[in-house]
């Protein structure tokens, strides 16, 4: 592996580590080490990259700080504790942002003649080829909205977004005032968005927060179940989720009568995987999506569903905090509810994580009666 691959598998296991973690592993010596060994040659390819990794480092850092994930806990009930991702996610995540900030640097590369053309010639592009870059955008400001919830506030991602627009304005000269940010999902006619509503607080506005009760597991699960008593009957449910043991407690919950009766639990540990089986003919009353996963996240899946005009409810199960902005964006895209994912690993087996869980899928569909939601 050469000294720029080093550097920046290093810069993305850093990313996403609490300062402590690095100071007692030793990472940045080890990187500083490998960039002194890097030759003034590669420097120079690798420079416009470290700065971009650097920001966005320092942006996730700033973020985690101001956002804090509740994690119950067995101490306390509600400790705020900063939320950050494992040495693998922060690979994927880095390795996402520098592969969609060289699409960019290649569709830059094909579009900046084209753009130069209409803007000094007064001349519009062939359709067939307007129709090519059009697709080309589409494609790239998938790439960025998903990244961006991880990077927020990251200037060299912000600038390229920038372009975007410029180009598709520039492409699309009189569709000014009806060019979503995000294509097609902006103006949504099934339901309006409340942030609270999106997060699947209660009508009252209280949040699915577990609280600890001194009755214990029993009455955890006697909850649980009344509340699952009031989520429709015979549901097929479609689980889509990298990690395997979400997937044996949801279906755990499931033979626990937590859910109603008739219930199928479906899992799929990736896209691929759901998409091969909707291909084939399977059909699904709900879809419950991580964001991130290998192989295209919950972002990927959304993107396709609606392009088709499914209109099959879809919840992200995911462990970002709850913020405005993050609804603004996850509505835009066509989902239709976020549930936070509070328990860590260790406890999302036991009432940390099904309680939360099942009286958030209990407020989806009190909310959807109460509001005449269409999806």
């Amino acid at each position: 592996m050469n000294g720029y691959k080093k550097t920046c598998v290093l810069l993305c296991a850093v990313g996403f580590m609490p300062l402590n973690a690095l100071a007692q592993q030793k990472l940045i010596p080890s990187v500083k080490k490998i960039v002194q060994q890097t030759s003034s040659k590669q420097m120079a390819d690798v420079a416009f990259r470290q700065a971009l990794f650097k920001k966005a480092v320092e942006s996730r850092a700033a973020r985690a700080a101001a956002n804090p994930v509740i994690i119950p806990t067995a101490s306390r009930d509600l400790l705020p504790v900063t939320f950050c991702f494992h040495e693998k996610q922060a690979k994927e995540l880095f390795a996402q942002y520098y592969q969609a900030m060289e699409h960019f640097a290649a569709f830059k590369k094909d579009f900046a003649p084209r753009l130069f053309y209409m803007q000094t010639q007064r001349d519009v592009l062939p359709s067939a080829e307007k129709a090519y870059f059009n697709q080309r955008i589409l494609k790239l400001e998938e790439e960025f909205v998903h990244i961006g919830l991880f990077f927020n506030g990251d200037e060299p991602l912000a600038a390229a977004r920038r372009y975007l627009t410029k180009a598709r304005l520039a492409l699309n000269p009189y569709s000014k005032a009806t060019i979503p940010v995000v294509p097609g999902f902006l103006h949504r006619t099934d339901r309006k968005l409340v942030a609270a509503e999106f997060f699947l607080h209660h009508p009252d506005g209280s949040a699915p927060i577990f609280k600890r009760s001194w009755l214990g597991a029993w009455k955890h699960s006697q909850k649980a179940r009344e509340l699952g008593r009031e989520i429709p009957p015979g549901m097929r449910i479609a689980l889509v989720n990298d990690q395997p043991l979400q997937h044996e407690a949801v279906h755990s919950w499931n033979k626990k009568g937590f859910f109603p009766p008739g219930t199928q639990i479906i899992s799929f540990l990736g896209v691929p995987e759901f998409e091969q089986a909707y291909a084939g003919g399977a059909r699904f009353d709900l879809i419950i999506t991580d964001l991130v996963m290998p192989n295209g996240g919950g972002y990927s899946l959304i993107f396709k569903l609606r392009q088709q005009d499914v209109s099959t409810p879809v919840i992200t199960w995911t462990g970002f905090a709850e913020r405005d902005q993050l609804a603004q964006e996850l509505y835009n895209f066509g989902f239709d509810g976020m549930i936070p994912a509070r328990a860590s690993m260790f406890s999302i087996m036991g009432p940390e994580g099904y309680l939360p869980f099942i009286e958030s899928l209990r407020n989806y569909f009190l909310l959807k009666k109460l509001n005449g939601w269409k999806r």
